[in-house]
C-alpha cells in the first residue's frame, strides 16, 4: 500500500492557516461588509471537510512508518486529532451562522433538536460577531502548526530544520 498522506495534508492545512490568518487579521474596510462572513466559512468549511480525510490517511499512513522517530508518531496523531475536531466544530458553528443569517432555523418540528439549535447560537455569535474568534483562531493556528512540525519532524527527521529539532529535543530525547 502506498503513502497517500503527502497528497492530502497540504490543502487543509494552507486553507485552515488562511482562514485563522483572516480572522486574525482584521481590516476595517471588509470585515464589517456582508461578504465577509461567507469568504471565512467557505475557506473553513473546505479546510475542516479536507482535515478529515487527511487525518484519516495519516492514520493509514502510520502502519507504513520505517523512520527515525516513531513515538513522534502517537504525537502527531493526537495533535492532527485534535486539530480536526476544533476547525469542525469551528465549521458547524460557522454553519449554524450561515443558516441564521439566511434565516433559516432547523429542526422546527423536533424539539431536542431545536433545544440544540438554540444552545449553539450563542457559541456561534461570540465565535464570528466578537473579538473570541481572534483567540480561536490563534488556538487552532498554533495546533495546525505543532502537528505541522511534528509531521516534518516524522517525515525528515530531527535535524531538517530549527524548530523539529527543538520539538525532537524537547519531547523525545
Amino acid at each position: 500500500m502506498e503513502n497517500i498522506h503527502p497528497m492530502f495534508v497540504h490543502f487543509p492545512v494552507s486553507l485552515l492557516l488562511l482562514y485563522s490568518l483572516l480572522e486574525i487579521i482584521r481590516f476595517k474596510k471588509i470585515h464589517g461588509e456582508p461578504y465577509w462572513f461567507y469568504v471565512k466559512a467557505v475557506v473553513l468549511f473546505a479546510g475542516a471537510l479536507g482535515s478529515i480525510a487527511t487525518y484519516l490517511t495519516g492514520e493509514t499512513a502510520a502502519g507504513l512508518y520505517d523512520g527515525p522517530v516513531p513515538q513522534a508518531i502517537e504525537s502527531h496523531s493526537n495533535f492532527g486529532l485534535a486539530t480536526v475536531i476544533f476547525f469542525c466544530i469551528m465549521a458547524v458553528l460557522y454553519l449554524v451562522g450561515w443558516l441564521r443569517r439566511k434565516n433559516y432555523t432547523p429542526f422546527q418540528r423536533w424539539q431536542f433538536g431545536q433545544k440544540i439549535w438554540e444552545a449553539l447560537v450563542p457559541f456561534e455569535k461570540l465565535l464570528t460577531e466578537s473579538n473570541f474568534g481572534i483567540i480561536v483562531a490563534l488556538i487552532g493556528g498554533t495546533l495546525i502548526s505543532i502537528t505541522g512540525a511534528l509531521g516534518g519532524l516524522i517525515a525528515y527527521g530531527p535535524e531538517n530544520d530549527t524548530v523539529s529539532r527543538i520539538i525532537f529535543e524537547t519531547f523525545f530525547k
